[in-house]
């Protein structure tokens, strides 16, 4: 948030969070503002413009996922609407939809439905391009992002750039810690079925037996109560629920990666990854799926498997668990390839002035 040094600054969210990073210096000014009851595209639309007016707003960032704000509902997008004011816009996309699909959820698509999905996946991609025809620029997290996008959306690629996210502040690799480890396996992220938590429930349930001082601990918001749900029942079904944790609220995530000797992203689908970049900066031994993003943070292909298969992610886990010499190996590639990358905040940071002042000369 150290743009509001130079720019006054607005952040619009459904509800305000105390975990938010604020400004260490906010000048000239900063401020968090809720968009409280607001529920319909109409409503927040009348909002922005009467905060536009009232307050000077020439540039505003969207977040969400690809075809957040309108266009996976059949509407032309807020972008548009905001754009045609004369505002300019940046769409930072979180997360691509996978291709003709909906997101990975708990239990089989049907034929018919995946003949809606297919359907609205297509109206969606022709109202995105609309939006991107307006917007000055879109953001994706990741290099597999920026390339799937480029080419899904390939009439407005030179809109299209990467800048990988951070809450890590530069200062903060000369104080990596020599911490004590304990025998856990760690997964951060909220429940959901596309995470792939119940991958590494299964995955570790195959060599529980074998590994009786090791345990899973899944951190993480609670999610829709369905797939927690699942969770339980796999952990009683492999019989492992003294060696798992299911933490499904936290205010410090950070000592969760201080503890832990190994760190599993076992995402269906990602697009980047912060938990498993954190997790690399805390000394994790990291392992993750060949999905998405997370191939951005692990290089080793020897630490990689394929989405939803717990049987390669329990080989990987068996191969770490027997050897002490092997996780603090890897434990020392995760902090040296954290310093290797620089992805932190601050680096975050020049890339969006830089994006910024782009937008301002006319060159975005």
């Amino acid at each position: 948030m150290r743009l509001s040094n130079d720019y006054t600054t607005f952040v619009f969210c459904p509800k305000l969070e105390n975990n938010i990073i604020e400004p260490d210096i906010p000048r000239p000014s900063y401020s968090r503002l809720s968009l409280g009851n607001i529920s319909s595209g109409e409503e927040t639309l009348e909002y922005l413009k009467r905060m536009i007016h009232e307050h000077g707003i020439e540039l505003i960032f969207f977040h969400g996922g690809d075809f957040s704000w309108g266009p996976d509902s059949g509407r032309i997008s807020l972008v548009n609407k905001i754009a045609k004011l004369g505002i300019k816009c940046v769409y930072v996309n979180h997360q691509s939809t996978p291709l003709f699909s909906r997101l990975p959820a708990l239990g089989r698509q049907g034929i018919i439905s995946s003949i809606r999905s297919s359907i609205r996946f297509s109206l969606s991609w022709l109202l995105k391009c609309y939006q991107l025809s307006k917007t000055n620029v879109e953001i994706t997290v990741s290099d597999f992002e920026e390339t799937q996008t480029k080419r899904r959306y390939f009439p407005w690629k030179k809109k299209i750039v990467r800048v990988y996210h951070s809450r890590l502040a530069s200062s903060s690799w000369t104080k990596l810690r020599d911490s004590r480890k304990e025998k856990v396996i760690l997964s951060v992220g909220h429940f959901a079925y596309r995470k792939g938590q119940h991958v590494l429930i299964k995955a570790f349930g195959r060599i529980a037996a074998k590994y009786p001082f090791w345990k899973i601990r899944l951190v993480g918001s609670s999610g829709k109560g369905k797939y927690l749900h699942h969770l339980y029942d796999l952990i009683e079904k492999y019989d492992i629920q003294a060696q798992t944790e299911l933490i499904t609220e936290t205010a410090n995530p950070d000592r969760f990666f201080e503890s832990a000797s190994i760190y599993v992203q076992p995402s269906i689908v990602e697009a980047y990854g912060l938990a498993l970049q954190e997790a690399m900066f805390f000394g994790c031994a990291c392992v993750g799926s060949d999905s998405g993003g997370i191939r951005d943070s692990i290089e080793n292909q020897n630490y990689l498997f394929p989405p939803d298969d717990e049987v390669a992610l329990s080989i990987i886990l068996e191969r770490l668990a027997s050897s002490d010499s092997l996780i603090q190996h890897r434990q020392q590639v995760a902090v040296t390839d954290s310093m290797k990358f620089n992805r932190n905040r601050d680096q975050m940071l020049i890339n969006y002035r830089h994006i910024i002042e782009n937008c301002f000369k006319g060159n975005a």
